[in-house]
């Protein structure tokens, strides 16, 4: 019996001494997981030993309360909240207020709690182990300054950004007053920081407060760690809203490789990513995709986090605001509601949450008095939750309330708010697009109530900043931003244009800054990216940058031209080239920012232009614009202003009913003008527009012009006069881009020097083959065409990859070769250095390789597609509808293989205005083309026409004569001729245009023969 005891005794000690061994391996080995930030594996070793303690009643200790609570962050960590709280909740029962590890408690639950969206449950928890921290003189250790960047987070989660920012400053300060060394939690903090400058629109500071975190956290993490690569995705963010969207691509695909590599592919840091990507793919136009990411992410976030998780809630939220974009308001209003729900039946939710919900909401209505309850009720919960009257960083709640007001009629109220946001510290320090908003609200409030001295305070206001943010924007927005502040600044002049229209007892300075505005406006886009150009010419450092963004450029428009199917089997990614393309020029437009910014801000003003009038000289400024009082609305009109040197303000001339006059005189104007068999009766036209500006030109001869919307189909001098001569008859014409330019017009002779060099192409062999059968043509234009245009398909048809190209033929242009002879045999006799290519020799990409020749002339026919169904060619966008620039051509040798699908060679003969802008132009003084409709594109209000002019000035050109219409050879041949001789002769180039058009006019009266061509730029 007694060795049986001591068998069952020995045995007994042998199992505790194995299980007390184990037990330690198991702490040591969870201890050194921990340390080395492998938290799946760290919590797995954690729990197993937590078990084995629990197993002996040992749950008391101090050892025992600090390693739970480390298993507890862990969960945090992998955002596994309910699980660490779960873990956490019994130790409250073992701890007392004056035990050393009662503040990392409490610190540790409220982490979980910021994690879970429960800002103001956590704040209690945070600052109670704030005092516990003080209370035991612990304020001087490395865990109260983690406590510090949590009470820090938790400010940034309230949305209380300046809070947030004087937290993380006190725990940087926290650390460098008590020598804390470095460590992984450092990384923590200027990842904060730099979300804040995020928030506050400081993207410069926000890339370097993440570089250093990223840095900070390389030196304690693997490379692999979420932390890194989450903070990376954050990175994403900041370049992307820099505009630098290749970069921010790349980033985004990557951190999405190495997360799911890593295990983390059903993380919450998984959906972080795709939500990053999500972003990108929105701010390329591309909502679509951008939906279906986030969707995934709601899946992830959902699984991860729970469904009620704020981050899961602000993820539908932003799949609302994506839906309601594209149309899509039933389902937006949907899951907005949804979330709306959810947040109401959790007392703890974020409260700023809910108000940006109901915003949303508020959208989704087209009741007004339904809007504004939404609104209002957004509004009380901001001003409560902010704990300021304006909302702080939410400062769009009031501004969108502000707005309602107006709409209904309640400007009294509407002023309270406005005059609210006018106060805010939000405004007053940074001036963004709710600024600009703020500005238009109060301008508007003005015009509605009469009081034209405060609408043209806050219209003067509003232009002042909007140049200041345009100087900026164009070199820092991607295309769809940047052209969602064109969008803005239309807006604004619409608003101006019909301010004036409608009253006639504003402040003469109304048409005063509507015409600044409208100078500074125009073809705003095309200037930055002539500056652009300039630079680059000047920093040798761009050259490789331009040389690779043309590459790609020139691989996109291959690209555009083909099926998916041909794509695939390349292995080219149509997305990802777009995406390049962009980035690169995002680049170039930011490496270019300091040299062209100053041409923007110091853009001229109409007194400016008046200064530079000589006696006898006008300019005019016609404007296309929509009446806008509240909202745009569809009935637009043309506004026509003219300066004249003796005149002491702009005359504002009203031509309502733009429609009718696009739709119904222009195009009667152009049935009279641009055939040969039109007898060139425009007086309806003289009638409706010129009769009301001649009486402000008595004593004028040349009037300089800048046209906008129908006015840039016609020449303006083809209109008739009552005693039957032309405008052209009685005035100098002289076409401009836009007033701007107007500085360096004149006195443009033909170059002097050493630098003369032409580069000529003429008559084209369209089908290359063996036998050439070669028939005449009597106009530069496509001789057959499909007999209807319903027959006509989809725009790739143009575009070399439909069957109904067969229907297009390109005729033989005899005389244009004739036409390059002469000109070149005048240049030769004035010393010009000459190439003509003619024939099988006349090849797009021998264009392409042509180096700033002095005179590019190029006859051949020319082509624009204006009928184009979206949804075409099988792409990922509807580029073609999206980009006129694809749809505005010339055909050169092999042009027809193309159009028949047997294309020779690698080109395909076919220029598009998109591959034209990346010609090297930069010292061309002239461009001529001499073909069909090459002036003709996508007439793009307050920009000029979208086609191969446009391309032609991008790629450098200072002038660019092109056509309107089709050119009958023989005399478009004599007006070349002519216009030569004159500039060559030592005219200036607009004098030698004048010349040639009357000259042809004395032998061909009608406007079909002289009025075709028009001549823009210097």
């Amino acid at each position: 019996m007694s060795r049986l005891i001591y068998l069952f005794v020995s045995c007994v000690l042998t199992y505790s001494s194995i299980l007390a061994q184990s037990e330690t391996e198991l702490l040591l080995q969870f201890d050194s997981l921990y340390d080395a930030r492998n938290t799946p594996a760290s919590i797995e070793m954690g729990e197993k030993w937590k078990d084995a303690v629990l197993q002996k009643g040992i749950r008391d200790t101090i050892q025992f309360i600090t390693k739970v609570i480390r298993i507890a962050d862990g969960y945090r960590f992998l955002n596994q909240s309910s699980k660490g709280l779960e873990t956490l909740n019994p130790l409250f029962a073992l701890v007392s207020p004056n035990t050393a590890v009662y503040p990392d408690l409490l610190k540790i639950y409220g982490f979980i709690l910021l994690t879970t969206g429960e800002h103001w449950k956590a704040d209690s928890f945070l600052v109670c182990s704030k005092a516990a921290y003080e209370r035991q003189n612990l304020d001087h250790t490395i865990k109260y300054n983690s406590l510090l960047r949590s009470i820090a987070d938790n400010k940034y989660g309230q949305r209380n950004i300046p809070q947030a920012l004087k937290w993380y400053d006190t725990a940087l300060a926290h650390r460098q007053k008590n020598k804390i060394p470095e460590d992984f939690s450092l990384g923590a903090i200027y990842s904060g920081m730099a979300l804040c400058n995020q928030d506050q629109g400081n993207f410069v500071k926000a890339s370097y407060w993440i570089s250093k975190c990223i840095d900070s956290y390389s030196r304690f993490l693997p490379p692999d760690h979420p932390s890194i690569l989450s903070n990376k995705s954050v990175y994403a963010n900041f370049l992307l809203e820099s505009g630098q969207l290749y970069q921010a691509d790349s980033i985004t695909i990557e951190v999405l490789k190495d997360l799911k590599k890593s295990g983390y592919g059903s993380s919450a840091y998984y959906g972080g990513a795709l939500e990053s990507h999500a972003a990108i793919r929105a701010r390329l136009g591309q909502d679509a995709d951008a939906f279906a990411l986030l969707v995934e992410a709601g899946k992830i976030f959902e699984h991860a986090l729970g469904p009620t998780h704020a981050v899961t809630l602000h993820n539908k939220l932003s799949q609302a605001k994506i839906r309601l974009g594209l149309g899509f308001i039933h389902e937006a209003q949907a899951i907005s509601l949804e979330v709306k729900n959810t947040l109401l039946s959790d007392a703890n939710s974020n409260q700023m949450d809910l108000a940006e919900t109901l915003s949303v909401l508020a959208d989704c209505t087209q009741n007004v008095e339904e809007a504004i309850s939404l609104q209002e009720e957004a509004l009380k919960i901001c001003q409560t939750a902010s704990g300021k009257p304006d909302c702080g960083i939410l400062n769009q709640v009031p501004l969108k309330l502000a707005f309602s007001y107006l709409k209904s009629g309640s400007y009294s109220k509407c002023a309270q708010l406005l005059d609210l946001a006018s106060d805010s510290s939000e405004f007053a320090s940074v001036k963004n697009q709710d600024y600009l908003r703020l500005l238009f609200y109060r301008a508007q409030l003005g015009l509605l109530q009469e009081n034209w001295s405060a609408a043209y305070e806050s219209l003067r206001e509003l232009i002042k900043i909007q140049k200041e943010m345009t100087a900026e924007a164009s070199f820092i927005l991607n295309e769809n931003d940047w052209l969602d502040q064109l969008r803005f600044m239309r807006r604004t002049a619409d608003m101006m244009f019909t301010a004036v229209q409608y009253s006639n007892n504003q402040p003469d300075e109304f048409v005063s800054i509507c015409l600044d505005f409208q100078i500074f406006n125009k073809a705003i886009s095309l200037l930055s990216a002539q500056k652009i150009r300039e630079h680059i010419q000047i920093d040798s450092n761009l050259a490789p940058i331009f040389n690779h963004w043309c590459e790609v450029r020139a691989q996109l428009a291959w690209c555009y031209t083909q099926t998916l199917e041909v794509l695939k089997n390349q292995q080219l990614s149509l997305p990802n080239l777009e995406v390049e393309a962009d980035s690169l020029e995002k680049v170039l437009l930011i490496r270019s920012a300091g040299f062209a910014k100053a041409s923007l801000r110091n853009s001229a003003t109409w007194l400016d232009i008046q200064k530079k009038l000589q006696h006898g000289e006008a300019a005019i400024e016609i404007a296309h614009y929509s009446e806008y009082q509240l909202e745009p609305t569809d009935l637009a009109h043309y506004a026509v202003m003219v300066i004249t040197k003796e005149e002491p303000k702009p005359i504002f001339i009203l031509l309502p009913a733009a429609d009718q006059i696009d739709q119904f005189l222009i195009e009667k104007y152009l049935i009279e003008t641009a055939s040969h068999q039109g007898k060139g009766q425009t007086a309806d036209l003289y009638r409706a527009f010129w009769s009301k500006i001649e009486p402000y030109l008595k004593d004028i001869s040349r009037v300089y012009i800048s046209a906008d919307g129908g006015f840039l189909k016609i020449s303006i001098g083809a209109i008739l006069l009552p005693d039957g001569q032309y405008v052209a008859d009685r005035y100098d014409i002289r076409n401009v881009f836009s007033l701007r330019d107007f500085g360096i017009r004149k006195g443009q002779k033909a170059v002097q020097g050493a630098s003369k060099t032409a580069y000529l192409v003429g008559n084209p062999m369209f089908l290359l083959k063996d036998q050439d059968d070669v028939a005449t043509a009597t106009f530069r234009s496509v001789s057959e065409r499909p007999d209807s245009i319903e027959k006509i398909a989809p725009l790739e048809y143009l575009l070399r990859n439909t069957e109904e190209t067969r229907g297009l033929n390109l005729s033989s242009l005899p005389g244009s070769a004739q036409e390059v002879n002469d000109i070149a045999s005048l240049m030769q006799k004035r010393g010009w250095e000459t190439t003509v290519l003619l024939g099988v020799a006349a090849k797009e990409d021998a264009v392409k390789l042509v180096q700033s020749p002095t005179v590019l002339h190029l006859a051949t026919h020319g082509y624009f597609l204006s009928n184009v169904r979206s949804g075409t060619a099988n792409l990922s966008r509807a580029v073609l509808e999206n980009n006129p620039m694809l749809r505005s051509m010339l055909f050169f040798a092999g042009a027809q293989n193309t159009l028949n699908k047997n294309s020779l060679g690698k080109g395909d003969g076919i220029l598009s205005a998109y591959e034209a802008q990346n010609l090297h132009l930069d010292k061309t003084e002239l461009v001529v083309l001499s073909a069909c409709q090459t002036a003709q594109g996508k007439i793009q209000n307050g920009e000029g026409v979208f086609g191969l002019q446009r391309a032609l000035r991008i790629a450098g050109a200072k002038a660019v004569l092109v056509s309107l219409w089709d050119v009958d050879d023989k005399v478009g041949r004599a007006f070349m001729t002519v216009f030569y001789e004159k500039w060559l002769g030592g005219m200036g180039k607009q004098e030698a245009f004048r010349e040639a058009q009357l000259e042809v006019k004395k032998n061909h009266p009608l406007p079909f023969y002289w009025a075709g061509f028009v001549l823009f730029g210097e």
